[in-house]
């Protein structure tokens, strides 16, 4: 009898083990194999938030804060090398969206593949389309703070910098720069902020000397600078 109790109860121990160790969500279990190369789970400073698609459009979001942004750098850059060795896992014309929007504070930054019909309205020159994430886009300031807590080094061929709030900026505001050492184009879209242009742009070259930089103008066409 005491045979058969410590057998049920190393069944039972088992079970849940195996059941415990399915980490994807289960919005998400169509596209399991790719959550879970992405490792999100393995840490606990970010956390898996929510995921959606519709047709070809693919949407993850994170929570992570500023000190935790490297994570978050990580799960893009698995993201890539996913798609490097899967390249027909999704479905052609994918739009694919990874985006940390949550945190305490809060940091808000946006990539994506291509373009989207919710997200991601600002396409690069030139910038050749597949499923792996190509632009990031977010804050000049909350990247500005995120540097502070927390260095990282950054692959992403277009970096789109907006800004919500009403001020002046300068040119050590850009330092973050430094961590996007491979950038090819850099998009300013400052809709509220009081710039000089010229400043923006001998900033990005200072830290980014090879990228490209661009303006969002009226008409939402891009001027090179």
């Amino acid at each position: 009898m005491k045979r058969i109790t410590i057998i049920a109860i190393v069944t039972v121990i088992l079970c849940t083990f195996i059941t415990g160790c399915s980490h994807t969500p289960e919005a998400v279990k169509e596209y399991e194999e790719w959550y879970e190369a992405l490792q999100i789970n393995e840490h606990k400073e970010i956390e898996y938030m929510g995921f959606s698609h519709n047709d070809n459009t693919l949407s993850l979001s994170i929570d992570c804060n500023y000190e935790n942004l490297s994570l978050f750098n990580d799960v893009i850059k698995r993201h890539n090398e996913f798609v490097k060795k899967n390249p027909d896992y999704f479905p052609e014309n994918s739009k694919i969206n990874i985006l940390s929007g949550y945190g305490t504070p809060q940091v808000f930054i946006d990539c994506y593949n291509k373009p989207g019909d919710y997200f991601g309205e600002i396409s690069g020159e030139g910038i050749e389309e597949d499923n792996e994430i190509k632009y990031m886009s977010g804050d000049v300031m909350e990247f500005k703070y995120a540097y502070d807590q927390c260095k990282n080094e950054f692959s992403i061929p277009v970096l789109i910098l907006s800004a919500h709030y009403t001020g002046t900026i300068n040119h050590d505001d850009f330092r973050f720069l430094e961590q996007f050492k491979n950038v090819e184009q850099v998009i300013i879209y400052f809709s509220e902020l009081d710039y000089n242009m010229e400043v923006v742009t001998g900033a990005v070259y200072d830290y980014c000397p090879d990228a490209e930089v661009y303006e969002l103008v009226k008409g939402r066409k891009l001027k090179k600078w």
